[in-house]
């Protein structure tokens, strides 16, 4: 059995039910199903190697984190963008999101940032947390410079193995259901959460979807965020 951690933002119930819909239908339709795609998350890292016995370090650092950024006088908005389609080996389909901007009335205390930037707020967030897991796994710069040039984002099929036209038939039709669910332009992160997974198939290599097969999650610790 292999063991690996991920640390996820998980945004506004009522949204997040319309992304679980659209993925449903997705993969669905395309007859393809991860069982990671159970859980309805914003990953922040790729998957960390870390040791059950150095999960406490992990958890104790991630809830500062957040401690720290909770002290600031600001709300995380997050703008949803058209699906991304990456038609590589993995076959990934994906909601990306952006800073929202500070323009948008009726919200209460937010952040001053520009509408465009790859969620500026969640961004510095990121930083901390791979701050974390640099200290348990000694992460090299670039790995870290390379995750954060990442978007924030919903993953609605990975690992597909569909042929091209396939899979840009089914691209085609998650822009069409994502559009088709009413979801909103906007949300806004919850919580961060703090994830174990495990899988028999993935073996040492967790890159290239060998977890698909059997991966099994559960929650380690949950750390809500605090506007206002």
């Amino acid at each position: 059995m292999s063991v690996r951690y991920g640390v996820s933002i998980v945004v506004q119930p009522s949204f997040i039910a319309g992304l679980h819909r659209a993925r449903q239908l997705v993969c669905n339709q395309y007859g393809c199903w991860a069982a990671e795609m159970h859980m309805a998350h914003l990953p922040l890292i790729d998957y960390l190697v870390c040791t059950d016995e150095l999960a406490p370090t992990v958890d104790a650092g991630l809830e500062q984190a957040v401690e720290e950024f909770n002290k600031d006088d600001r709300l995380v908005l997050l703008s949803r963008r058209p699906v991304a389609a990456v038609a590589d080996e993995s076959g990934h389909l994906y909601v990306p999101f952006e800073d929202a901007g500070n323009d948008l009335p009726g919200l209460g205390r937010r952040g001053r940032s520009r509408r465009g930037e790859p969620a500026k707020t969640v961004r510095q967030l990121r930083e901390a947390v791979l701050r974390v897991a640099a200290g348990v796994t000694g992460a090299s710069q670039t790995h870290q410079a390379e995750m954060l040039e990442r978007p924030v984002r919903f993953d609605l099929m990975r690992f597909a193995n569909l042929p091209p036209r396939v899979f840009q038939s089914a691209a085609n039709f998650a822009a069409g259901v994502v559009e088709g669910v009413d979801l909103p332009e906007t949300t806004f992160p919850v919580e961060m959460v703090l994830i174990r997974l495990e899988s028999d198939a993935a073996g040492d290599d967790w890159s290239a979807g060998g977890w698909a097969a059997d991966l099994r999650w559960q929650l380690v610790n949950a750390y809500p965020f605090r506007y206002g």
